[in-house]
């Protein structure tokens, strides 16, 4: 459209003068996006019937004629540098990012949002529609992990936060770090310093910065009233290890991981918020704490796991040769019919193991079916 054809227009429909600057880009050759037919290109404008002439990719609509007046509210006209528009004029460009540097088409889309920034739903949506929607959710996981690394884009740790490109590159580690300290979510406090310690590793700054980040954990841990037992424990594991790495003596740091056990009124209910990454520990550290009945209390902890819990304890027991007990346990259980369901689980998938199976040898019979059938109805 012309200067002219727009002067006509918006003597004839006086509201359109503040759209002056939609029309003007609606140009022969300018790419769109209609809100139910997709992209398309304006191929040109007919000045006797006033109608823009407008190719859409879906549906073979060619030539499609659209009123300008109602193109302003059901069409959004598309930037030169929009990176819909550049997929189409450089698709080898574009297919190179997305198969070898998917981060960068993420930050060549920040760099063309208002205030280089956009919230997750804008975000995916620009990118399932440059990858189509077949390709877009496995891509789109794999960069979000890439994302979180790259120094140029500040990753929200909630969905309604924005994705932001940084006008300065920033470190991850950098960004981790000012987030332990700036945060006051103790759940997230410990989940930092975990990440914080094993970066010092390669990162000498963040050596230095560990007696803070150790001082700042443990008030953290001893002021808490949201963290559950078993997230207090691992929280606790994760200032212990902090504590070791820089030769201090974790035994003299409050709360203490035993203190904690024997304070708790049951161990299978603190077992169930601590990652399955820290089972064996766990189950360690109940033997150096209760020396003289800990066989019984991990005995307790077996008849009430469940899943990844269950085979640790299995392996542990096994460990200290205590198969002949897991088998009779099994067995006295089932006899005194209080052998429950996630244990009656773990029995039937592992009854042919090569590993486990003779542990079960002597109760694969009618009794055992008969609390299946048990479990099932309850």
């Amino acid at each position: 459209m012309n200067k002219e054809s727009i002067e006509l227009l918006i003597v004839k429909h006086p509201d359109l003068k503040a759209s002056r600057e939609k029309l003007e880009a609606m140009k022969p050759g300018a790419y769109c996006v209609h809100r139910s037919w997709g992209m398309g290109v304006i191929r040109d404008y007919d000045e006797r019937t006033q109608r823009l002439i407008i190719d859409f990719e879906e549906g073979n609509m060619r030539n499609h004629a659209m009123d300008p007046v109602f193109c302003v509210d059901k069409l959004d006209v598309l930037k030169p540098d929009n990176i819909l528009v550049r997929q189409r004029k450089e698709p080898e460009m574009i297919e190179e990012m997305i198969k070898k540097n998917p981060t960068d088409l993420v930050v060549e889309i920040l760099s063309h949002c208002p205030d280089n920034c956009a919230s997750q739903t804008e975000l995916e949506h620009q990118l399932s529609r440059v990858l189509g929607e077949r390709r877009f959710k496995k891509w789109w996981l794999a960069t979000k992990r890439l994302l979180v690394r790259d120094p140029r884009v500040a990753v929200p740790s909630r969905k309604t936060d924005p994705f932001i490109l940084r006008d300065e590159p920033v470190k991850a580690e950098d960004e981790v770090m000012d987030e332990f300290f700036e945060t006051k979510n103790p759940h997230k406090k410990v989940a930092h310093a975990a990440r914080l310690l094993a970066l010092s590793v390669k990162h000498e700054d963040i050596k230095d910065a560990l007696p803070d980040i150790l001082k700042e954990l443990t008030q953290s841990l001893k002021e808490t009233k949201v963290l559950t037992e078993g997230e207090r424990l691992y929280g606790v594991w994760v200032r212990n290890d902090l504590a070791r790495f820089i030769h201090e003596d974790p035994e003299q740091i409050e709360p203490r991981s035993a203190d904690l056990l024997r304070d708790s009124p049951s161990l299978s209910a603190l077992a169930e918020n601590i990652p399955g990454s820290h089972y064996r520990r766990y189950l360690n550290l109940i033997e150096r704490t209760f020396p003289d009945d800990w066989v019984k209390r991990h005995f307790d902890l077996l008849k009430n796991s469940n899943g990844k819990f269950t085979t640790e304890c299995v392996n542990y027991l096994l460990e200290k040769e205590l198969d002949r007990q897991i088998a009779e346990s099994f067995e006295r259980w089932l006899n005194e019919q209080n052998l429950k369901g996630p244990v009656l689980l773990w029995i039937i998938r592992n009854r042919k193991s090569r590993k486990y199976g003779e542990l079960m040898a002597g109760i694969l019979n009618s009794r055992l079916l008969a609390a299946i059938f048990y479990a099932i109805d309850y």
